[in-house]
């Protein structure tokens, strides 16, 4: 991305981190953020604050932008979280055109009141298939699906042991839902052995949920998603895995590190999302056993995401995603005949679906190694190989 000033920048705007303005100080809730504010507007001024731009093209390669100054610019664009370039797809847009003249851009009622669909509960199912792990819920979007999954099982008096690098969705979730909250060095499976030897030492009687992530997208690597299985049910823990990264785009079939690792329909509990990936916004938690979604709190049916978290009951069927909600059913399960190589019994043409799925993820394979060997330099460090690729300064 283009700079847009040539004047030099100042100290100011390249001291400092968001992280020291994280805790405001002072008894005015409005007033207390000036100084952020001040900090941030001073790097907007020198062309160095990159948060503040909108694209005035479509997701691509390369991106036409604003700032909210109103500067343009064009570039590489390493920001889009479009792994597959799925959300321009041609397929995927025509089926979207056609999804808002069969349904309406509207599902007009909460997933309590018929505002789930045929095609809504279909892309369950489909999901399910991928996982093997047949129940699935519905989001909204995937931080709901991470905040949502945490909020709706865990109850105060139970515990969190959690990776530090966690999605900050996972976090905010985990403090929502407890107090216990235990966060264990990044990957560090013996860090986490130790927080549940300690909690299982004093309380054997409530639940604990170990949770981690199947690619962290910001350092690049993956934890041994058998090994922390295995280490949570020694103790008695559920373990949660966020696949918001790799799901779709890397391994096995587009079965992310849980199918590179032969785990699928082996973890408790898979959380993910749809923007990442499948050219949508959205979603979902997946599980084995029905009975997981079971809820004592008063509760008037089976499903306890469905029936007694409100970020999903009462937000699913309203119009709270950036697509239409019926036009985001149809769409996923395009997306779904593209990359998934289960569904080639289901769909017609399927064959050629799955050939299409197999490039996509081949290309990404091939670009990224491009981009691996050739951005090494005595300024930059470069971590192990993978489809993520996590640069640092290494003076």
């Amino acid at each position: 991305m283009t700079r847009l000033k040539s004047t030099p920048v100042s100290e100011t705007a390249l001291s400092g981190s968001m992280r020291d303005f994280r805790v405001p100080q002072g008894p005015d809730a409005l007033a207390r953020v000036g100084n952020f504010f001040a900090w941030q507007d001073e790097r907007r001024r020198h062309g160095v604050w990159p948060f503040s731009r909108a694209a005035v093209t479509g997701p691509g390669a390369t991106v036409s932008a604003e700032d909210d100054s109103g500067h343009a610019m064009q570039g590489v664009n390493f920001a889009s979280q479009d792994y597959l370039s799925l959300a321009s797809h041609p397929a995927i847009r025509a089926a979207a055109i056609e999804a808002i003249e069969t349904y309406g851009v509207h599902s007009a009622g909460s997933s309590a009141l018929v505002g789930n669909s045929a095609n809504s509960l279909l892309l369950e199912r489909r999901i399910g298939e991928f996982l093997n792990a047949e129940h699935v819920t519905l989001y909204p979007t995937g931080w709901g699906a991470g905040y949502g999954a945490l909020r709706g099982l865990i109850r105060s008096s139970d515990h969190i042991v959690m990776d530090a690098l966690a999605h900050t969705c996972l976090q905010e979730g985990a403090n929502a839902a407890t107090r216990n909250l235990y966060m264990h060095r990044h990957l560090d499976l013996a860090h986490c052995r130790h927080w549940l030897q300690k909690i299982r030492a004093r309380d054997t009687e409530n639940a604990i949920m170990v949770v981690t992530e199947g690619l962290f997208s910001m350092d690049s690597d993956v934890p041994d998603i058998e090994a922390f299985q295995a280490l949570a049910h020694e103790f008695g823990a559920t373990l949660m895995v966020d696949v918001a990264h790799d799901l779709g785009a890397l391994g096995p079939g587009g079965r992310g590190h849980i199918g590179a690792q032969n785990m699928l329909g082996k973890v408790d509990l898979v959380m993910g999302s749809f923007s990442k990936t499948f050219g949508s916004n959205g979603g979902f938690v997946a599980t084995k056993s029905r009975a997981v979604k079971a809820q004592p709190e008063g509760c008037h049916h089976s499903e306890a995401w469905k029936w007694t978290y409100p970020s999903e009951l009462f937000s699913f069927g309203s119009i709270k995603f950036r697509d239409p909600a019926k036009k985001f059913f149809v769409k996923m399960l395009l997306c779904f005949r593209i990359m998934c190589d289960c569904l080639c019994e289901v769909f017609d043409n399927a064959t050629t679906a799955v050939v299409e799925g197999l490039v996509h993820r081949f290309r990404i394979s091939v670009g990224s190694r491009w981009i691996h060997n050739d951005i090494h330099s005595d300024d930059l460090e470069v971590r192990d190989f993978s489809s993520v690729i996590d640069v640092t300064n290494a003076s």
